[in-house]
């Protein structure tokens, strides 16, 4: 709550602080959660991979391809694992007004734009049909929507000032 410097009451002309972040990051967050938990789900997959790799019939399987498969299933469900805590930490960050977080969702969302730019360019020069252009477009969605969700007036203000 914002108190003039002079009194402990609030100055009624200026916003009140919100407990809560508005509905534009609440939105982007639930995608980023959405997000975390398909790739904690990837993580569990690879997981059970590496583990079932051990139980590949030992006839048709050599024993270092067995070994290779359990050892790569479990390292990358470890990289998935730490994904997923990180876009969890993000989401609940944005939710609690980090600019931190904001400018780094913000920066990954430019950076997916760039991509799909540079995506249109290598169909372009393949000589790709409309099809391929229609699922590079599609991938446009998330960071657009990212962008336009995060730079709101409310979100703005949400991560200026806890107010909106």
């Amino acid at each position: 709550m914002a108190y003039h410097p002079y009194h402990q009451q609030p100055h009624p002309a200026w916003p009140q602080e919100r407990g809560s972040a508005p509905f534009s990051v609440h939105v982007a967050a639930f995608f980023i959660y959405l997000g975390g938990a398909l790739t904690l789900l990837a993580a569990i997959a690879f997981g059970a991979l590496g583990a079932g790799a051990t139980q590949l019939p030992a006839d048709q399987v050599p024993e270092e391809v067995r070994a290779l498969f359990a050892g790569a299933g479990l390292v990358v469900a470890a990289v998935f694992l730490v994904i997923a805590l990180l876009y969890f930490l993000i989401a609940r960050k944005l939710q609690r007004g980090r600019q931190w977080a904001r400018v780094l969702v913000l920066i990954f969302a430019v950076l997916g734009v760039l991509g799909v730019a540079l995506d249109f360019v290598m169909l372009a020069q393949a000589g790709a049909d409309a099809a391929l252009y229609a699922i590079a477009g599609a991938s446009l969605i998330g960071p657009l929507l990212f962008i336009v969700l995060l730079n709101t007036s409310a979100a703005r203000s949400w991560f200026r000032h806890k107010t909106y």
